[in-house]
């Protein structure tokens, strides 16, 4: 930047530096997101089933579908063609940047069915009109059942365990 600002001239001095090697490679650390046991899933999910809160709602269908939040929080209904029993979620909305389709089951559209009365742009509404839940509901939904050693990404890595 400095070079293209008329600052300085000539190559980037940390070139050679980096080309020789003689700088330590730093490798970050990949920090997993806490996950439940898979054993307390069936209860935990039927707790969930008791609660009426939207967040719920987006939380069961989390836990059914494996998504990421953004990916659920984000769920459109023109994403969704219950004739063929499938959610597209977009190459925009998924982080490996490519279309992903889930098969719908029986428990994951008796769950978003009954939103449609909403009439909203999106699956899972928020606390504003035609806008999606917070990001954070589902986490303080967990929080709030006294579920403190999980977070609703982690549930992803509890579903591979």
């Amino acid at each position: 930047m400095a070079r293209s600002k008329g600052f300085r001239s000539g190559e980037n001095p940390v070139t050679a530096i980096k080309d020789a090697g003689a700088l330590p490679k730093v490798k970050a650390k990949v920090k997993r997101h806490s996950a439940m046991g898979w054993q307390d899933v069936p209860a935990f999910y039927a707790e969930l089933q008791t609660r009426p809160a939207m967040a719920a709602k987006a939380l069961m269908f989390t836990c059914l579908t494996g998504s990421r939040t953004g990916e659920v929080l984000g769920a459109r209904w023109e994403e969704f063609d219950f004739e063929e029993r499938l959610w597209t979620c977009p190459a925009e909305r998924m982080k490996t940047g490519e279309e992903h389709r889930i098969p719908l089951t029986d428990e994951m559209i008796a769950i978003i069915e009954p939103l449609k009365a909403m009439q909203s742009d999106y699956v899972f509404e928020g606390q504003k009109r035609n806008n999606p839940l917070s990001n954070m509901s589902m986490l303080m939904l967990l929080r709030r059942m006294t579920v403190k050693d999980a977070t609703v990404h982690g549930l992803r890595s509890t579903f591979r365990d």
